[in-house]
């Protein structure tokens, strides 16, 4: 691993978060660490990050440094706007000092996660639409193993259920795209390879395959999603009174447990006529297949 201090400067740290002179690189070195091993790794593989940080892309470089900074800050961003002292943790005022709030953390960690889950999001958008230039990347296990699913693309993706083109949340997902190819998919789709279907029954029979495992895979995964991103990624729900947390905590695992049935409810809708095309050899009426798009509950992503 290259030295973090070679690569980060504390103009980088200060430029991203609002820090002041005596903040460096080494009060967040570990944390820098952790985000690499929590965030980026995943997704771009330790050995092609180094290579990034060893030698920088301009076109890139800044969206990298951003990334991981940001993701850095929910461990220790709480450092940056408190005073520890004997007498407890204390918030900077511009006029005074006053007992630290747990929402100001809160809201502050969160805040830093989404805009690191943005950038990230924009350097893997320019990677994609610079493969040629990025071999090293294409050769890696972690952009391969795409290759191996059903679905391989965001931008695919979204055609059958909305992920705003997001590559962060498809690698979120990676997990519940291997349990859906392998309870629901894998099966049905070798009976219809047996089969001897016409252009047009292919056409259609491949189009449901994708809309099951794209729905199936986001029904078993809006739990990793709420908790990777936050609740407000996949419900917009008003909370406006700060004295019923108990009912808005309630309100959001019912908006997910919706979600998460709603997605398996399309997903079986087409896997009940891929049975029937397998059954009839024939074309099927699809209008039992709701668009996510058409939803009552599509999701927000607030990235």
């Amino acid at each position: 691993m290259i030295q973090l201090n070679t690569y980060f400067t504390d103009e980088d740290i200060s430029k991203y978060l609002r820090t002041d002179k005596t903040f460096t690189v080494k009060n967040v070195e570990i944390h820098l660490k952790d985000a690499l091993r929590n965030y980026i790794y995943p997704a771009l593989s330790e050995a092609f990050t180094d290579t990034l940080m060893t030698t920088p892309v301009v076109a890139i470089d800044d969206l990298l440094k951003s990334a991981v900074i940001n993701f850095a800050a929910e461990s220790f961003y709480d450092m940056l706007p408190v005073n520890a002292s004997n007498t407890g943790a204390w918030e900077h005022n511009t006029e005074e000092q006053k007992p630290i709030r747990l929402e100001v953390l809160d809201t502050a960690r969160e805040s830093r996660i989404k805009a690191g889950h943005r950038n990230l999001d924009d350097l893997l958008k320019y990677l994609e639409g610079h493969l040629g230039d990025f071999a090293n990347w294409v050769a890696t296990q972690e952009y391969q193993v795409f290759n191996s699913f059903r679905i391989k693309t965001t931008s695919e993706f979204n055609g059958f259920c909305n992920i705003r083109n997001s590559r962060g949340v498809m690698l979120c997902l990676q997990s519940s795209m291997l349990q859906t190819e392998m309870l629901y998919i894998s099966s049905i789709a070798q009976k219809l390879d047996a089969l001897n279907l016409s252009d047009a029954l292919l056409l259609q029979s491949e189009n449901l395959l994708k809309t099951a495992f794209a729905n199936y895979a986001y029904s078993l995964g809006v739990w990793d999603l709420a908790n990777t991103y936050g609740y407000d990624t996949i419900v917009s729900i008003n909370n406006t009174s700060s004295n019923r947390q108990k009912g808005f905590a309630n309100a959001v695992m019912a908006m997910l447990e919706r979600i998460e049935k709603q997605k398996a409810s399309i997903a079986q809708s087409a896997i009940n006529l891929l049975e029937k095309i397998i059954e009839d050899n024939t074309i099927v009426e699809i209008e039992d297949v709701t668009p996510y798009q058409n939803s009552k509950l599509s999701t927000v992503f607030n990235f």
